[in-house]
């Protein structure tokens, strides 16, 4: 049962990658300018030059507003306090170590180990608590703006698929990543 369960679950991610956010080759962005350097997994830098699709047009906007109506914007989303500084809410961090697995989180996400995305051990400590919760709110909106996530994208390969999550649950997932990083798991 196990291994059908696990079998479910990856051919369930591969569905969704390929109907929630995967790119076609002509809406990748071939002008990405080196991806930095890469410490644990994740990608500490990284830029994006010119604004060009691979077809040489200009890239469209593709910022997405979200439910309140106004738009998302990536601007000094990495700015202040790395999210692992903060303070954890033990039951938000308990709401979201259940989140992360039945948002499928952990079909690509590991901790200590990389699976098919970024490890996330130590996130908290390179990234702010805005940040995040911009990668997992707006993912497709990061990658097209954001010059990390940009420089992720290029090196895995693989679009993080918008799920439409609210604050509230994207905060949850947040604690429940902090608290990871805290227990060094």
């Amino acid at each position: 049962m196990n291994k059908f369960t696990s079998g479910g679950v990856a051919l369930l991610l591969v569905a969704a990658l390929a109907g929630c956010g995967g790119k076609s080759g002509n809406e990748q962005n071939s002008n990405t300018a080196g991806s930095g350097a890469t410490t644990g997994g994740a990608t500490t830098g990284g830029a994006t030059a010119g604004g060009a699709t691979a077809g040489g047009a200009p890239a469209t906007d593709t910022t997405a507003a979200p439910a309140g109506g106004a738009a998302f914007s990536v601007a000094g989303l990495d700015d202040g306090p790395r999210a692992g500084t903060e303070p954890i809410d033990a039951a938000k961090a308990a709401e979201g170590a259940k989140l992360f697995t039945t948002k499928i989180c952990a079909t690509c996400h590991g901790f200590g180990r990389k699976i098919t995305c970024p490890d996330l051990n130590g996130v908290t400590s390179r990234r702010t608590a805005k940040w995040i919760k911009g990668q997992i709110m707006h993912p497709d909106v990061m990658t097209h703006e954001d010059p990390t996530s940009k420089a992720l994208f290029a090196q895995y390969k693989t679009q993080m698929p918008n799920q439409h999550l609210s604050d509230e649950v994207a905060g949850q997932l947040l604690e429940y990543l902090k608290q990871r990083n805290k227990a060094g798991k």
